[in-house]
């Protein structure tokens, strides 16, 4: 049987991180969402939000692709930085507490 990192921590632990990987994802969908609003405003399209951040994306993008793609971007941001994370601290600890006292149902899936 072969041992993963995953296997190392307690299930309290992962239950943690699972929601706090939830709430950090429902910030990027936001922060996504106000950029691809913001230049729909100014009446860009919404691919307009993608190539800001010099990633391709198709002329007649829609909205929702445009939302994922610019969530996906910010997530690698992250990882790679962070500290990009500091000015939601606040937003992803109020959000992680929404999703505990909703008791999120989180289940364990047996791996190998």
């Amino acid at each position: 049987m072969r041992v993963t990192a995953l296997d190392m921590i307690s299930r309290d632990a992962r239950r943690r991180l699972l929601l706090l990987a939830e709430a950090i994802g429902d910030v990027a969908q936001r922060v996504a969402a106000e950029q691809v609003s913001h230049v729909m405003r100014q009446g860009d399209a919404p691919s307009r939000a993608v190539t800001m951040l010099g990633r391709l994306a198709e002329a007649r993008l829609p909205r929702r692709k445009a939302i994922e793609k610019l969530a996906g971007q910010w997530l690698e941001m992250v990882r790679d930085n962070p500290a990009l994370l500091a000015p939601y601290e606040h937003e992803i600890a109020t959000r992680q507490a929404l999703l505990e006292a909703a008791g999120r149902p989180y289940h364990e899936v047996e791996h190998g």
